[in-house]
C-alpha cells in the first residue's frame, strides 16, 4: 500500500501541474496535454 500511496500522491501533484500548464497554452495544445496526462495516470494506476 505504501507504493500505491506514493504513486497516488505523485499523480495528484502532477495532475495539478498538468492542468496549470494546460490553461496557460492554447486550447488545442491544452487539450492534448490533458489527454496525455490522463493516459499516463491511468496506465500507472492500472499497473498497480
Amino acid at each position: 500500500p505504501e507504493a500505491l500511496e506514493t504513486t497516488a500522491f505523485l499523480i495528484w501533484q502532477m495532475g495539478e501541474a498538468a492542468m496549470r500548464l494546460a490553461i496557460s497554452v492554447g486550447r488545442q495544445e491544452g487539450d492534448r496535454l490533458v489527454a496525455a496526462y490522463k493516459r499516463m495516470a491511468l496506465r500507472e494506476l492500472l499497473d498497480q
